[in-house]
């Protein structure tokens, strides 16, 4: 398989463990699992980190520590470092700064993070932007009444 776009599991199946892809770059890096599969694991003995930085000569991880959705979503700056660091691996960290889904309004991240707890210390409050409207519905149906156009 020789295709643009693949999922983590399917990255080290299709090219092994020989480096033959240039630049890899793994979006949504949080998502990455322990093991791509177990009986695979159990034959080669590799975590699906392991997998993804064997098959390429440069891996690029975008990831967002704070969005792991599943228990078994491992992708952490700590984890690649822990690989990177025990094969000899240089690491190169770039921290970005906007996140343009939502128009790069660092109010709106900021908002969101309080919201959700996400930073220590922050509480949250109500939306003072003036580019959108939040509101709160009760239930599904008012929520699609409210957005209906």
């Amino acid at each position: 398989m020789n295709a643009l776009f693949a999922y983590f599991m399917q990255i080290f199946k299709n090219h092994g463990k020989g480096r033959g892809i240039d630049v890899l770059i793994c979006d949504e890096a949080h998502r990455v699992r322990r093991v791509s599969d177990g009986p695979r694991i159990k034959k080669t003995g590799l975590t699906q980190i392991d997998e993804l930085i064997r098959c390429a000569r440069v891996p690029v991880f975008f990831l967002d520590e704070q969005q792991a959705v599943r228990p078994d979503d491992v992708g952490t700056v700590g984890m690649i470092r822990e690989y990177a660091d025990q094969n000899d691996i240089v690491v190169r960290l770039v921290e970005l700064e906007d996140q343009f889904r939502c128009g790069g309004s660092a109010d709106y991240i900021d908002w969101v993070s309080s919201l959700l707890g996400l930073r220590r210390g922050s509480y949250p409050a109500p939306w003072r932007g003036d580019d959108f409207t939040v509101r709160i519905a009760s239930t599904p149906q008012e929520m699609e009444g409210a957005v209906a156009l």
